[in-house]
C-alpha cells in the first residue's frame, strides 16, 4: 500500500473516531444544565429566612423524583440505590468534591436535568441530619431555608442507608 493510500486511511479512521466520540457524548451523556442552575440559585437568594423553596414551580419538565447527592457519594452508589443511569451524567465529580451538591431530576428511572448546587446546601430535618443522599418526589419538593443558606426538607421518602 502506498504511504498517501496509508495516510488518508489512518485520517479517516481518526475521523470517525472523533465522530464516535462526539456521538456519544452528545447523545449518550446529558451536561449539567448551567442555565437551571443559575435560575435555582437566584431564587433561592431571594428567599427570606424561613421561607421556602418549592423546586417544582423553579424546575420546568416531566420530572417526578428529585435525588439530591452529598459530597463523596460514589456513582455506583447512587445508580444502585436510586435505580437511575449515572454513568450518563457527563460530569461525575461528586465523588471527589466536597463543597457542592448534584441535584439529579428525574422521570421515573431516566434522568432529565442535573445541577451542581455549591452556594447552598439542601438537607433532611435539622433533628435528621446525617448528611446522607436522599430522594423527595415532585410533591414533596419545597424546602425551608434556614440560616447559613441550608435548606431542609421534612418530606423526604428515601435515603442511602
Amino acid at each position: 500500500m502506498k504511504k498517501s493510500t496509508k495516510l488518508i486511511l489512518a485520517g479517516l479512521i481518526l475521523i470517525l473516531t472523533l465522530f464516535a466520540g462526539i456521538f456519544y457524548f452528545d447523545i449518550y451523556k446529558t451536561s449539567e444544565n448551567i442555565h437551571l442552575k443559575t435560575k435555582i440559585e437566584a431564587a433561592i437568594e431571594q428567599i427570606p429566612e424561613n421561607g421556602i423553596a418549592n423546586f417544582s414551580e423553579l424546575v420546568e419538565g416531566e420530572w417526578n423524583r428529585m435525588i439530591i447527592v452529598t459530597p463523596y457519594t460514589s456513582m455506583e452508589s447512587v445508580k444502585e440505590n436510586f435505580h437511575i443511569p449515572s454513568e450518563k451524567i457527563s460530569n461525575d465529580n461528586i465523588e471527589l468534591l466536597d463543597t457542592t451538591e448534584l441535584i439529579i431530576f428525574c422521570k421515573d428511572d431516566q434522568i432529565e436535568n442535573y445541577i451542581y448546587l455549591d452556594k447552598f446546601v439542601l438537607d433532611r430535618a435539622p433533628e435528621l441530619s446525617s448528611y446522607l443522599s436522599f430522594e423527595v418526589s415532585r410533591e414533596n419538593s419545597t424546602f425551608q431555608k434556614s440560616e447559613g443558606n441550608v435548606l431542609y426538607n421534612t418530606k423526604f421518602e428515601r435515603e442511602i442507608k
